[in-house]
Parts: C-alpha cells; sequence; structure tokens
C-alpha cells in the first residue's frame, strides 16, 4: 500500500510539472507571436505550407517598416511582381547599410544593393502563416529559403534599331545610354522584329528579309540569355546573346505639370497619393520616385493595423500645394494583379503662393 501511494504521488507530480511545461511554453509562444517573432516550433504547431517553391526573378527593391528591411520585391520573368518578407539565406545581401553621408530620413540608412539589383536569381521558397505586426493579424507570406545567381540571364530596357538576315539573324538595339546591343536570335513568337520583304524589295543583300518599321524607335523590356553556338552557317563556336521575351515598354515619354494640394497616403497592394487639383478634381497618383519630400509614413505600433499596413499620411504635407511633374507608364496595378496605365510622380517643389 505504501509503495501504491509512493507511484500514485509520483505520476501526479510527473503530469503536474508536464503541464506547467505545456503552460510555459503557451506563455513563451504567445509572447513571440505578440513580439512578431514566429519561431520553428510555433510554425510547425500553428500553419506552415511545407511544400517547397521555385522562381526564376530578378530584385528590383526592398520597403522598410520600423526602420528596417520589411520586404523584398522581385519581377518574374512574365512580368509579375512576388514580394517576400522574410529571408534565410547569408550567401546574399539584396539591402545593405548605407554610409552616414548617404543616410537620411527616407531611406533610414538602408538601401539596394546595386550589385544585385536587376540581377537574376533562382529562388527557393516557402509560404509561412506568421503576423505582419505586433497584434496583427496572421498572414501568409513568402520566404526565400535558397538563392542561385543565374549567370546565363540577363535584362535590359532598349529601343528597337534594326533587324538583318545574313548567315544568322542580327537584332540591333540600343540602350538608355545609347549603348548598342546585338543579338543573334529570338525564341519570341509575339512580336516580329523582322519581317519578310515584298519581292520588289527582295535582294541578295537582304535575302528578303529587313527590320519592321512600325517597331523602330519603340522602347522594349527584354529578358535575354547567352549560348554557346555556331556564329554562321558551318561556322566557329562563339558565345551568342539570345532574345527570350520582349514586352513592350509603352512609358509616355511626355512628362505632365500640375499644381494640386496633397490629400492622403495610402498604402494597400500599392502605394497611392492624392492630391486636389485647383479646379477641384481628384487626382491619385500610383508610385513616387522622388525622395525629398515624404507623403507617406511609417506609423506608430499604437497606430497600425491591417488596413493601413503601418503607413499613413505625413500631417505636415496635408493640404499643402505642389507643382507636380508626373509621367505615365504600364505597370501591375497591384500585386499579382492586371497591368494598366499608372501616373507616377517624378519631381515635386512645394508651392507657397
Amino acid at each position: 500500500m505504501k509503495y501504491l501511494s509512493i507511484l500514485t504521488l509520483s505520476f501526479l507530480l510527473l503530469f503536474s510539472c508536464s503541464k506547467k511545461n505545456d503552460k510555459q511554453n503557451q506563455v513563451k509562444e504567445a509572447v513571440l507571436l505578440k513580439k512578431g517573432i514566429a519561431t520553428d516550433e510555433i510554425i510547425k504547431n500553428d500553419s506552415i505550407n511545407k511544400k517547397v517553391f521555385s522562381v526564376t526573378a530578378k530584385f528590383n527593391w526592398f520597403t522598410l517598416k520600423d526602420a528596417k528591411p520589411y520586404s523584398y520585391e522581385f519581377e518574374k520573368e512574365s512580368g509579375d511582381i512576388i514580394i517576400f518578407h522574410g529571408s534565410e539565406i547569408n550567401n546574399f545581401d539584396f539591402v545593405i547599410r548605407l554610409d552616414e553621408s548617404e543616410t537620411s530620413d527616407f531611406n533610414k540608412g538602408w538601401g539596394t544593393n546595386l550589385k544585385l539589383e536587376g540581377k537574376w536569381f533562382k529562388l527557393t521558397y516557402i509560404n509561412r502563416v506568421q503576423p505582419m505586426s505586433i497584434d496583427g493579424p496572421m498572414e501568409t507570406v513568402h520566404i526565400i529559403k535558397k538563392a542561385v545567381l543565374d549567370e546565363n540571364m540577363f535584362s535590359v530596357r532598349a529601343k528597337f534599331v534594326k533587324f538583318s538576315m545574313g548567315d544568322a539573324e542580327h537584332y540591333s538595339f540600343e540602350n538608355e545610354y545609347g549603348e548598342r546591343i546585338h543579338f543573334d536570335g529570338s525564341e519570341i513568337d509575339n512580336i516580329e522584329f523582322g519581317i519578310e520583304l515584298s519581292e520588289s524589295e527582295s535582294n541578295t543583300q537582304n535575302q528578303g528579309w529587313g527590320s519592321n518599321s512600325k517597331l523602330q524607335d519603340k522602347w522594349f523590356k527584354l529578358i535575354y540569355f547567352k549560348r554557346e553556338q555556331p556564329l554562321y552557317i558551318d561556322g566557329p563556336m562563339g558565345t551568342v546573346s539570345i532574345i527570350k521575351k520582349a514586352v513592350f515598354d509603352d512609358v509616355i515619354e511626355k512628362e505632365f505639370k500640375i499644381r494640386a494640394k496633397f490629400v492622403k497616403f495610402w498604402l494597400g497592394d500599392a502605394s497611392h497619393y492624392s492630391f486636389e487639383t485647383e479646379s477641384g478634381d481628384m487626382i491619385v497618383f500610383e508610385g513616387s520616385e522622388i525622395d525629398n519630400f515624404e507623403f507617406g509614413i511609417e506609423l506608430e505600433d499604437s497606430e497600425s493595423d491591417s488596413n493601413n499596413q503601418g503607413w499613413g499620411s505625413n500631417s505636415k504635407l496635408l493640404g499643402k500645394w505642389f507643382t507636380l511633374t508626373y509621367f505615365e507608364r504600364q505597370q501591375p496595378m497591384y500585386i499579382d494583379g492586371p497591368m494598366g496605365t499608372a501616373s507616377i510622380i517624378k519631381k515635386a517643389v512645394l508651392d507657397e503662393k
């Protein structure tokens, strides 16, 4: 009977300790979640999609929150944007610390690693459920698990100059710096840079092919790769550049100017800047390339929620009048959304008159 009592007491003590440990772990996890930290254990117990995904994409930009890198923007081969809210790699620093001379209230001392900007990567990532802010709701985000530089993939914005046919196809473009870029092949079928000429225009020199005049001097976003192949029929092997994808980049080169007062900034799947013109009409911009004014500012944790995503209007600029220079371009209207015409602020000058 004595041994039975001791055994029962030991069991109760063990059960009590186990319950205590479970409770401590629950409290610990709750604290970590409140701080916005998702540990492997929490992920395992809560919600994680263990499926691994892969994508080839180039690094474009990043955003800040609480003066630290918050998200990383990449562009897929299709032109769609994919956003990552975390990275577990240590072989590439997409965002780097800036020197004091480059630090401002706008960049908080962080900047894009120019050596990686525009480079293409083979990314492996997972989907993870984690809080987007302190006391915020749990949301599914992309986390980079592995990044491998794709040394054969390149991209450039260039205007079409000429197509010619010799012993091989030749496509000539000019980039934004005025430099000529030559391609010796194309895998695209949506755009015809070279067209067949009429019999009256054909000769032994052009072999019946010429440039598509409708596309000359038009700008394109080109994705291309390099490979080894014969430089011409029965010719020696050499490294050539091949166009993989071409997207008409119909940025409206004409700039617009307007006088308007700042009304509101908000962040949805994209940045939105709302102004009111002198006639009382509202105009909304979907982007800004300026760094002398911050129309949108980061909010305190107490003001942040899932609706404003931690961003709000700069009250010091509300109601102020500006002379704005802007342009229009084609871009996704929101993350993974359809293409549309967006107005982008290029210059803002405070107009106090």
